[in-house]
């Protein structure tokens, strides 16, 4: 957890989970983010956050899918981008 945060008896309860017995083998996740009108540099802060947080074991990709945005450097249409974990 960052310096920045403050840890409340609220947010401990977020940490319930490392308490929690699971499956020695987990499968692989995709993480999916779908996005409309938004900046790039967001989009990518959000999927290299999600691959900072998430165990390199259980991560098997970052798809970004654009819903029709209308601005920027988006055009305008449905398309899929996949953020390739390299090195994985």
């Amino acid at each position: 957890m960052s310096s920045q945060h403050t840890v409340t008896k609220k947010s401990m309860s977020l940490f319930s989970c490392k308490s929690q017995k699971y499956l020695e083998r987990l499968p692989k996740a995709s993480v999916i983010v779908p996005f409309h009108n938004e900046h790039w540099t967001t989009l990518l802060r959000t999927a290299q956050s999600a691959i900072n947080r998430s165990p390199p074991e259980l991560l098997h990709e970052v798809i970004l899918v654009d819903d029709f945005s209308t601005k920027g450097n988006h055009n305008g249409g449905s398309r899929s981008i996949e953020y390739k974990l390299i090195g994985w």
